[in-house]
């Protein structure tokens, strides 16, 4: 496996802890919606990025990705600095969600929103779309 792959492993593991760990504690809507868009996006991670998608891309791992090597390598970049990540989920079938990823660490900066829509329950991975900055 590799690092990319160990870090996108241990950050769904740390997902499932920290949605226990909240599910036990009063949190406010915006970070319940930014939870369960980050949650959708987590559970689809072994789906490939679609050949047309805006989220095609070399994110150091195996080729052609997966979403897990897309969201490795923005969620690697939150380790010092200012970071967000944001979320969030309409309603309806098909539901449309965002998560947005930001990172600031002196003149490193860098972006990617994620949006996607959930038919049944799933990630309709045809509707992936991003826009990243380095």
């Amino acid at each position: 496996m590799n690092k990319l792959g160990g870090v996108a492993i241990f950050l769904m593991g740390l997902a499932a802890i920290g949605g226990y760990a909240l599910a036990k504690k009063s949190i406010d809507d915006s970070q319940q919606r930014a939870q369960r868009a980050l949650a959708l996006l987590l559970m689809s991670s072994a789906e490939l990025i679609p050949a047309e998608s805006s989220c095609q891309g070399i994110y150091g791992g195996e080729v052609p990705p997966k979403l897990k090597d897309l969201l490795a390598m923005e969620l690697a970049s939150l380790s010092r600095g200012k970071n967000s990540v944001t979320g969030t989920c309409g309603r309806g079938d098909p539901m449309r969600c965002t998560v947005a990823i930001s990172h600031s660490f002196g003149e490193a900066v860098s972006s990617a929103d994620i949006k996607f829509s959930v038919k049944a329950g799933r990630l309709d991975m045809d509707s992936l779309e991003c826009i990243l900055t380095p």
